[in-house]
């Protein structure tokens, strides 16, 4: 029988066993042999689909784990390469980012200067006005007009065509210790290991040990 047939008949002959289960009742010693030889029938037909996919499976798994390392092994040039050019790309356009920034902190410098100054030669008009000099008023006037806003050469924005900066929040952990219990993970693995060994004798603070009762049948 090839293997493809083998796998038609195992599969048919386990779909019949949900039925047959739900047929049997266990009421004596008789019922409950027949029980268990059905039961021991189901570990019987479990292994034969163990023995006939296992190797199916290994050779799916080792064909994925070859597959995943080839597909890892071309792509690597190409991430490092991704990696060292975003970098040079970043670093572009963050000291062009500082650059348009700078320049545009000079030119709200320059222009509050020239606001400063224009504003003291109005008050030096007004006040020449007042002290009765018009003639001083006068020029302290023309010279408050005659100071020009800023003009200021501010670099354009940079953008590379799909490509920008964004900002994202990372963490790192300092401090174990103090981590709220909310964000921690309970590590199941290990307790069942700690109960495994120690059993009822387990002392683990938040953590009750129970027994419970399984059927086990061998072949």
């Amino acid at each position: 029988m090839n293997n493809e047939s083998l796998i038609e008949t195992l599969s048919s002959e386990a779909l019949t066993y949900p039925a047959k289960a739900k047929e049997i009742k266990v009421r004596d010693q008789v019922s409950l042999d027949a029980a268990n030889a059905f039961l021991r029938g189901i570990k019987g037909l479990l292994a034969k689909i163990a023995e006939t996919f296992d190797l199916i499976v290994k050779k799916a798994h080792e064909a994925h784990r070859q597959a995943i390392e080839q597909k890892k092994k071309h792509e690597e040039p190409l991430v490092r390469a991704e990696v060292i050019i975003k970098a040079e790309i970043l670093r572009y356009l963050t000291e062009q980012v500082r650059i348009r920034r700078e320049a545009v902190e000079e030119a709200q410098r320059e222009a509050d200067a020239k606001e400063k100054a224009r504003l003291q030669k109005m008050q030096a008009a007004i006040d020449a006005e007042n002290a009765g000099t018009p003639e001083e008023a006068e020029k302290h006037f023309e010279e408050a007009i005659a100071i020009e806003p800023p003009k200021p050469i501010i670099p354009p924005a940079v953008k590379a065509q799909g490509t920008s900066i964004r900002k994202i929040w990372r963490w790192r952990v300092v401090d174990p210790a103090v981590i709220p219990r909310e964000f921690l993970v309970i590590d199941e693995r290990k307790i069942a290991a700690e109960v495994g060994r120690l059993a009822g004798e387990t002392r683990i603070p938040g953590v009750e040990v129970y027994q419970q009762e399984i059927v086990i049948t061998r072949i």
